[in-house]
Parts: C-alpha cells; sequence; structure tokens
C-alpha cells in the first residue's frame, strides 16, 4: 500500500515537472535542464557554488534551476543582488518553509534564520540589532581582547607540546569563537571543566548546518516527503532541538549565579527588554540559540582559512610582520580600537580573505513572498533566492587575476564598486552579527600576526584549492597542519602581563 502511493506520488511529481519544465521555462530566467523528478539536484555536486558558478558563466547573472519541486533562481553578480536583495528587499527577505527545518530543528515560529519574513522575524531580529550593532559591540571589546589573549596561550601551548607535528587549529578556534559569545552573553567563557559543553553544541551545530545546508536537505525540496514522517531524520532533527535547548537553559542558569560586579551581560539586556519588546521565554531562548550558532562558526571558518593562507603563502605574512613590526612594535599587543586605521596592509588581507575564502558562498537561501518581473523573467512566488558570492568573488572583470590571494588588490579602493565583498550576505537578512565578527576576526588574527611565524608541517596535505574544503554553512579548509613559532622572546608571560586571570583559568 505504501508502496502504490509513493509510486503515484513520483509519477505526480514527474508529471508537475514536465509541465513546469515545458511551459514555465520559457518564462523564468535561463539556466540548465535538470532530470525529472529531482531536476537539478544531482548536478550540483559536492560543492555546490562551484557547479552554480560554472553555469553564471554559461547562462548569465541570473539564470534559473530547479531542485525537486521547487524553483531556484540564482544571483551572479554585484548589480542583480543590489536590485534584487536591497531595492526589492521587501519581497526577497523571507526563507524557505521546510517542516524538518522549522518545525522539528526549530519550534514553530521561533528560528530567527529560518522565520518567514514578517512581524515575528523583524521583533526577534530587532532585539539581535540591538546588542550587535556598531554601537553596541564597542563595549565588547574587554571580552574580545581577554579571549583573543586566551587564544594565543592556547595555539603556544599545543603548539609546544605538538613540535613538529604541528597543529590542526580548527577546534583550538572555534573554542575562542564560542568562548567570546559565551563570555557576552552570561558574563563569562567556559572553563576547562565545562569544555564539554562547547563540545557538544558545536557537534550538534554542526548536525544541524548539515541538514540546513543548501543542497543537502533532499527533504527541502520535496515538501511531500515531509509528510510521511518515516525517515530517520525527522527523529535526528527532534534530538538536535532538545539538545541545543538543554544547553542554552545551563548557560542560562549559569547566568544567574553570576553575582560579582560587572556590565550586564546579553541575556541581561535581552530579558530586561522582554516585555517591551514582546518575548516570550521561548523567544529569549531562541535568540540566545542564533547567537551562540551565528556567533562561533564564520569567524572559526575565516580563522582557520587565515591561518592556512599565511603559511601557504609566506611572502604575504613577511609583509604582514613588517607592517606590524613598524605599527605595533614588539612590547604590546594589536588593539582594534587605536590601530584599526594604521594597518592598511592588514585591512588588505582581510578583505582579500572574506573575498577568497568566502565562510559560505551561497549563504541561506531567501525566498520570494509575491510574483515578481525582473528584467524579462518571472519569478513566481515561493522562489528560492540563491546569492552566489563566488561568482562575485571569482568574477575576473571585478577582480583581476581572482583565483590569486592578492591583498594589494584592495590598498587602492578605485579597483572594486559597491563593497569589498559580499561574505556576510545582502539585504535585510544581511548577517546581523557582521560589526561583532569585523571586530572579533580583526583582533584574533592580529594577535597570531603579531605574536607567531606560521609554518605549514610536513604532515600537512593541503593544496588551497578551492575544491580543499568541505560543504557546510561554513566551508572549512580540509584538515592541515601548521607550526606556531613565538617571534618574540617571553611570549607567554608577556601575554600573561596583559591577561593576569589567564593564569588562574581552570
Amino acid at each position: 500500500m505504501l508502496l502504490t502511493a509513493l509510486s503515484l506520488l513520483a509519477l505526480l511529481y514527474a508529471l508537475k515537472f514536465v509541465f513546469v519544465t515545458i511551459y514555465s521555462r520559457k518564462y523564468l530566467p535561463p539556466g540548465p535542464l535538470g532530470l525529472p523528478i529531482v531536476g537539478n539536484f544531482l548536478q550540483l555536486g559536492r560543492l555546490p557554488h562551484l557547479k552554480l558558478t560554472a553555469w553564471a558563466r554559461k547562462y548569465g547573472p541570473v539564470f534559473s534551476i530547479r531542485l525537486g519541486s521547487r524553483t531556484c533562481v540564482v544571483v551572479n553578480d554585484a548589480q542583480s543582488v543590489k536590485e534584487i536583495f536591497v531595492k526589492r528587499g521587501s519581497n526577497y527577505s523571507s526563507r524557505n518553509q521546510s517542516y524538518l527545518i522549522n518545525d522539528v530543528c526549530f519550534r514553530p515560529g521561533k528560528g530567527v534564520s529560518v522565520l518567514p519574513y514578517g512581524d515575528q522575524w523583524k521583533k526577534m531580529r530587532k532585539v539581535l540589532h540591538r546588542v550587535l550593532n556598531s554601537t553596541a559591540v564597542k563595549d565588547y571589546f574587554p571580552v574580545i581582547n581577554s579571549q583573543t589573549r586566551q587564544l594565543l596561550v592556547d595555539l603556544l601551548s599545543v603548539s609546544e607540546t605538538n613540535g613538529d607535528l604541528g597543529v590542526f587549529p580548527e577546534s583550538i578556534m572555534k573554542k575562542f569563537s564560542f568562548n567570546i559569545v559565551v563570555a557576552l552573553l552570561i558574563g563569562r567563557g567556559l572553563y576547562s571543566s565545562e569544555d564539554h559543553l562547547m563540545s557538544e553544541f558545536i557537534q550538534i551545530t554542526d548536525d544541524l548546518h548539515h541538514m540546513n545546508s543548501f543542497g543537502a536537505s533532499f527533504l527541502a525540496y520535496f515538501p511531500f516527503l515531509n509528510k510521511l514522517q518515516i525517515n530517520p531524520i525527522f527523529q535526528k532533527g527532534t534530538e538536535n532541538r532538545v539538545k541545543r535547548e538543554q544547553i542554552i537553559r545551563k548557560l542560562q542558569g549559569m547566568a544567574q549565579q553570576k553575582t560579582t560586579d560587572r556590565s550586564a551581560t546579553l541575556l541581561e539586556t535581552i530579558q530586561k527588554g522582554a516585555e517591551k519588546d514582546g518575548l516570550d521565554e521561548e523567544d529569549i531562548l531562541y535568540i540566545c540559540d542564533s547567537l551562540l550558532r551565528g556567533g562561533f562558526d564564520s569567524a572559526a571558518c575565516t580563522l582557520n582559512w587565515a591561518t592556512l593562507i599565511m603559511a601557504k603563502i609566506p611572502e604575504v605574512q613577511e609583509k604582514l610582520h613588517q607592517e606590524f613590526d613598524q605599527v605595533i612594535g614588539a612590547n604590546r599587543l594589536p588593539d582594534y580600537q587605536t590601530d584599526y586605521q594604521s594597518l592598511p596592509y592588514f585591512d588588505a588581507f582581510l578583505k582579500e580573505l572574506l573575498r577568497f575564502r568566502t565562510p559560505n558562498f551561497l549563504g541561506i537561501p531567501h525566498a520570494s513572498v509575491k510574483d515578481d518581473l525582473y528584467e524579462q523573467y518571472f519569478i513566481p512566488r515561493d522562489t528560492l533566492i540563491i546569492l552566489n558570492s563566488h561568482a562575485i568573488h571569482f568574477d575576473a572583470s571585478r577582480y583581476a587575476s581572482p583565483e590569486k590571494f592578492q591583498p594589494e588588490r584592495f590598498l587602492s579602493s578605485k579597483n572594486v564598486d559597491d563593497g569589498d565583498h559580499f561574505a556576510f550576505g545582502a539585504g535585510r537578512r544581511v548577517c546581523a552579527g557582521s560589526q561583532l565578527a569585523t571586530r572579533e576576526v580583526w583582533t584574533a588574527i592580529a594577535g597570531i600576526i603579531w605574536a607567531f611565524n606560521i609554518t605549514e608541517s610536513q604532515a600537512s596535505k593541503h593544496t588551497l584549492q578551492e575544491d580543499d574544503m568541505i560543504n557546510g554553512l561554513a566551508n572549512y579548509p580540509n584538515e592541515f597542519r601548521v607550526k606556531f613559532t613565538p617571534r618574540h622572546e617571553g611570549l607567554s608571560s608577556m601575554i600573561q602581563k596583559c591577561e593576569p586571570e589567564l593564569k588562574t583559568r581552570s
């Protein structure tokens, strides 16, 4: 009986696909033909952004594909991004509504990153903006600086232990970025005895992001399968949500137990304004969830790429060291608030880093709210809209020799128009934490450059090719190993002098 029902559903979807392909394709933006039922799903490959960029070169800056029963429009140039995501933002700021993601992995109406465009999303987004805007993050530098010094201590310690084997720094970078968000949220970072909370949250976040990454979730593009609810992934999604909620509630409890004098934590700020903002307890919990998940992954990914690139391209690292020696010297650590405008090559390095290895070249797809005409093309309501920043960042007409890592391209503002990169997305769904992420990444990478010479271990096999990465909501590099050698005598004691509490963290 079940097999018959599934066969009938498959036949209906095949007929629908043929109808859409024949009768609707001429009104949609151009694009590649797909297979019955699955559309272009199986053509995307392991790293979908590479295939989408190849199609962009063939079909133009705006093209369409089909993933199962869903129509997708892919946007591949800066001008179209500005028109679709910014000027027409009210129509292109919603999200795909997947039962697995919206109602299983999150509680209905609570997941900020997956909510449809509407009052609930605006309410929760407003709170995030209030605690993450450029004015608010000025108060967060004590936490950023403290955690950066701990990062340097951790890198030094592991490097000394591992010797010539080198370090794969991914877990250390994740610990750093996760602890920044935790410290801002509850008033302190996690002690080593509490690191299991971080490890558990990072693992379940990786699982969630894999389920929600573009091209990974079959169910997102075949909505009828959600109704069957026989796939084990539904149980996995429920377990993921329950575990996340348990960890966040435990962190909230830890914050309530803290009684020492300090400035207000993010949690206290959110709770204080809850009644005025119309937030219930679940709203607060899922705002915390958004802060924790969004706050560590992209930053940690960027730090890993920065480390690898400096090891693989030593001439770039040498230029950074020269600039830091001239501006910072050997007797103090870099400080964003005083040094930000004094390090032009480092600033160009960071811009090139986010262009060359954007944490996620595709982000989370937007969705159209209503039918629209773009140029001569028809875009139906509920179409998935994908910003392919990879196509933009590797556009030779925008960036000369885009396959090469060249910070010098950003030393002249005339080289690039309408923004340096699209690493944080565009439009009304642009990353809410971009101001915090920018300062966090600046401080951490600056500290690493100041403190260490970075060389690749002989055990490392990374090629720095664009396919030598994992696929997920953050495209981390595949495993590599580097050695961190101190550039200054007595580095550990210098860091301890700047941050005495590092001596007693346990």
